[in-house]
């Protein structure tokens, strides 16, 4: 394209993001003050994250938080904070394991541990493996101490676009983690009144990229972006400013609106006091467009807090 065509074609985009703005007011979202501070941070809950030779992705209390389905060799080692997604209480860890076909070597592992400022200790763990006959099994995994509180894993497997996944999953116990506003959560029912709120949440947050209205995304996201930061011993501040966001919102984005809500399915965590709505393939209803024209999504989680429907991760 000639470089006045390249000009022109700049400006009928402006001029048509411009002309189509949305009043803010339109889409204001309702927001709670974050109550946690450092000091009620006795430890930071870290999931370590192995793979060799599988396709595997890692849940806590059902929520996705990690998977290596981008590395083609499926073998990777890494970790990750978990503390924002755990609670006082009865938790979930659980892996998704899709072993390579004819590699008797595949194999999945996370381990929690609870680091604090003094030492560091592993609490449970799941290794998912293969037996002598090439099935999947768990039974490499650790025992732990009885003053761990952590169960024996459970097994099952289930079909996923044509494939079988094998699912492990261990319950612990934890205790001295800070109450994150989501744990006090009032209980969303799967209802199409549920389904309803959720999906205005996701339209406000989408008007918000197609206005590039850095702040009132900002406002919206904080208690989120407040507890994760917390639960690091980051600044909230400083937290924020690693993520994408600034940057991207500096550059300009829009978005791109989500019209096909029949795709869109509820699901609901830890009782109902998470939820969110994605398609077939775990996507959310939300997503920006960079200048650039790459797409990306954000997958969030909403709350109802004080009767109010906020983004709590």
């Amino acid at each position: 394209m000639k470089k006045t065509g390249k000009i022109l074609l700049l400006l009928v985009t402006v001029f048509f993001l411009v002309s189509c703005k949305t009043d803010p007011k339109e889409y204001q979202m309702e927001t709670v003050a974050p109550t946690i501070t450092p000091d009620m941070v006795t430890a930071k809950y870290i999931l370590s994250f192995e793979t060799h030779s599988a396709f595997c992705e890692v849940t806590v209390n059902g929520i996705p938080i990690i998977d290596n389905l981008a590395h083609d060799f499926g073998t990777i080692n890494t970790s990750l904070l978990a503390s924002a997604f755990l609670e006082n209480g009865k938790n979930e860890i659980s892996i998704l394991f899709t072993p390579f076909e004819n590699n008797k070597e595949a194999s999945c592992k996370i381990q929690l541990s609870a680091n604090f400022p003094d030492k560091s200790i592993e609490l449970t763990g799941i290794t998912a493996s293969l037996d002598k006959n090439g099935y999947p099994t768990s039974r490499t995994s650790e025992e732990y101490p009885q003053k761990y509180k952590t169960s024996p894993v459970r097994e099952g497997k289930y079909l996923k676009e044509n494939e079988v996944d094998f699912i492990m999953t261990r319950e612990i116990t934890l205790q001295s983690l800070p109450e994150w506003a989501w744990t006090k959560a009032t209980s969303l029912q799967d209802s199409s009144k549920t389904y309803a709120k959720l999906q205005d949440a996701y339209i406000k947050l989408g008007l918000m990229f197609k206005n590039n209205d850095y702040d009132s995304f900002k406002k919206a996201i904080w208690l989120a972006m407040q507890e994760r930061a917390v639960a690091d011993l980051l600044d909230p501040e400083f937290y924020f400013e690693t993520t994408d966001f600034p940057d991207e919102f500096s550059k300009g984005v829009s978005s791109v609106p989500t019209t096909n809500w029949s795709d869109y399915k509820l699901k609901l965590y830890k009782g109902g006091r998470l939820a969110r709505l994605v398609d077939q393939y775990d996507l959310p209803p939300l997503n920006y467009r960079r200048p650039d024209g790459e797409v990306y999504y954000y997958n969030c989680y909403f709350s109802l807090i004080d009767g109010k429907l906020v983004v709590a991760r």
